[in-house]
């Protein structure tokens, strides 16, 4: 993909993500509920993640700061949405397969084919999915491991394009352990929200 088709993908990739979310009838695409948090959440990380920039790569403020915007930008702008695209398209091929194969008629499935059912859907959940309050967050915290890798991966790039190859080792340490921190707090929060929905559910019933 050059810097010419990237635009027009990444408005195909908007549009598909944040055109429907007020149609209850097709469905919650998540991408419309973590992409504008996430955004949001770029005025914690950016510090964070520059803080360890300054100890790892022993940067000034300005320059560790600079770094982690450049790098978090890259990484929300274009990472999420077009991984969110992936895991869509491979929702919509996996659900079409269990079509074909009939799966929806096997009665009494377990509960690790539920959960991994939950975690194939999670880009998009069924219209019935989302009135379930415990899932939205499920489905969010699932995805941010996808997340986790491809920010890693965008991060390490524009770190390495700014400060050159020599400095290899080190930048791949940071954009480990930097997106490992910002995300393990963000999987930790939606992980406990979903689990403290699921039981305030079951309570109430």
């Amino acid at each position: 993909m050059n810097r010419r088709t990237l635009p027009r993908s990444l408005l195909l990739v908007l549009t598909a993500g944040l055109a429907f979310p007020a149609h209850a009838d097709v469905g919650v695409p998540m991408l419309a509920l973590m992409w504008p948090p996430a955004w949001l959440l770029l005025l914690v990380i950016v510090p964070v993640e520059g803080l360890f920039a300054r100890r790892i790569l022993s940067l000034d403020w300005r320059a560790a700061l600079g770094l982690s915007l450049r790098a978090n930008l890259a990484s929300t702008l274009v990472g999420i949405p077009l991984t969110w695209l992936v895991l869509l398209l491979a929702e919509f091929g996996t659900g079409y397969a269990f079509s074909l194969l009939k799966f929806d008629e096997v009665n009494g499935r377990s509960a690790v084919q539920r959960a991994v059912a939950m975690a194939v859907f999670a880009p998009w959940l069924g219209p019935g999915d989302g009135l379930s309050r415990w899932i939205v967050p499920a489905a969010a915290a699932y995805l941010c491991i996808p997340f986790f890798f491809v920010s890693v991966l965008i991060e390490n790039r524009v770190a390495l394009h700014r400060l050159g190859p020599l400095e290899a080792p080190l930048v791949r340490r940071w954009s480990w352990l930097a997106n490992g921190f910002s995300y393990s707090i963000i999987f930790a929060c939606l992980v406990t929200w979903a689990i403290s929905s699921a039981l305030s559910r079951q309570g109430a019933h």
